[in-house]
């Protein structure tokens, strides 16, 4: 029965992939409720495995050849114990990135029954991200965008909506242009015709601030979120859309609280390509006439994926990425830390991750594979050069 018990778990899990190897025993401080748009998750705060004997809680179901592991979570003087998938193979127990394990609030209430939760209202930040998940918003502010400033124009007589083409370097996709343009480059000396206006519809600071600003006009609560989202988030939607002038138009009140906001994350990235360029231009022995550095929302970024560009007579174009931690060395090839990675189309020759204290990776855009969530990507390649 062990030999059967081995070779079945074995197999479950080669054939699965995504299922963590899970002990008998593991002991946690709480359970905290977060909302997603595909359900309510319950975590299991601080979980620590406090007894190592992988699969000895064992069940079969008979006439089968399916067999089920189980974990028993311990909280205090209480013991529960739940499958850590069912005869179908779904997950019932998971592990989180962080090391906590975690299960759907349906299954939570089955398995841990009387275990009291308490409060499991969304908190704002639960709530902006699952407005930003669900892209309503995104494309609501889109539409009000073009709306308001299609029908404007600078105190030059320039458009306030459209496509820009400055030049070679900065052709621009189309949205708000000619007002609040992003600062760019290094030391922040260039300056895009493409408004900071057009990232608000994926900020989650903006969508925060936004949903204050709803909340106080309105007296709607965060339980009201978490009773009804959907609802919620069509009144929301509706009530940006009414007062889309004064939240949005060139003379709000609010513009400058929404810019500062948006600045916080935009120039993280402006930063980045900053040292790329400085690192660029000394590996390739370049003055600044010898890399040129593609505008906010241009459209060598968004349809190309190109950041900069060296300036040979065969060119070299880079992708930016940031460089999260560690790198580390595995059998799979060089795994690397980052954020909103993808695969991206053979207009890109390389990529070069940056990190702090002036720590940078580079490799052949070829023969790589990324996570699901983009937070990884593993190159099967050696590194072209790394610091």
């Amino acid at each position: 029965m062990k030999d059967l018990i081995k070779k079945v778990l074995t197999e479950h899990l080669l054939t699965e992939g995504d299922h963590p190897i899970l002990y008998d025993k593991y002991e946690f401080d709480g359970a905290s409720v977060s909302h997603f748009k595909t359900g309510t998750n319950v975590f299991l705060d601080n979980s620590v495995n406090i007894v190592n004997d992988t699969f000895q809680d064992t069940e079969c179901i008979e006439n089968t050849d399916i067999c089920i592991p189980f974990t028993t979570l311990v909280h205090g003087s209480n013991e529960y114990r739940v499958p850590q998938w069912d005869k179908d193979g779904k997950q019932i127990l998971k592990i989180s990135i962080n090391g906590n394990l975690y299960l759907t609030l349906k299954d939570f209430e089955k398995y841990l029954k009387g275990y009291d939760l308490g409060s499991s209202d969304m908190n704002l930040d639960d709530i902006a991200a699952r407005i930003k998940t669900e892209k309503l918003f995104l494309s609501t502010l889109n539409e009000i965008m073009e709306n308001i400033y299609s029908k404007l124009k600078s105190d030059d007589g320039e458009p306030l909506f459209g496509e820009s083409v400055k030049d070679d370097k900065c052709k621009t996709n189309r949205g708000v242009i000619n007002f609040r343009g992003v600062k760019y480059g290094v030391g922040y000396k260039l300056v895009s015709d493409w408004s900071i206006l057009n990232y608000f519809n994926t900020n989650s600071g903006v969508i925060k601030f936004l949903l204050r600003e709803y909340m106080n006009v309105t007296e709607v609560n965060l339980s009201d979120f978490t009773k009804n989202f959907k609802d919620e988030q069509t009144k929301f939607i509706n009530w940006i859309k009414k007062n889309q002038v004064y939240l949005f138009g060139p003379e709000s009140q609010f513009l400058d609280k929404m810019e500062r906001i948006n600045l916080t994350s935009l120039n993280s990235g402006i930063q980045r390509e900053q040292q790329a360029v400085m690192i660029l231009m000394k590996l390739h022995n370049l003055g600044e006439e010898g890399i040129t550095e593609y505008c906010p929302g241009s459209i060598e970024d968004t349809i190309y994926g190109r950041d900069v560009r060296i300036n040979l007579e065969t060119p070299i174009y880079y992708q930016i990425k940031p460089l999260n931690g560690l790198i580390k060395k595995t059998e799979n090839g060089y795994l690397v830390p980052t954020h909103s990675m993808k695969r991206y189309p053979k207009t890109v020759d390389k990529f070069i991750f940056v990190g702090k204290n002036g720590k940078y990776i580079i490799f052949q855009n070829e023969n790589y594979e990324v996570s699901k969530k983009g937070d990884f990507v593993t190159f099967k390649n050696e590194p072209i050069t790394q610091n």
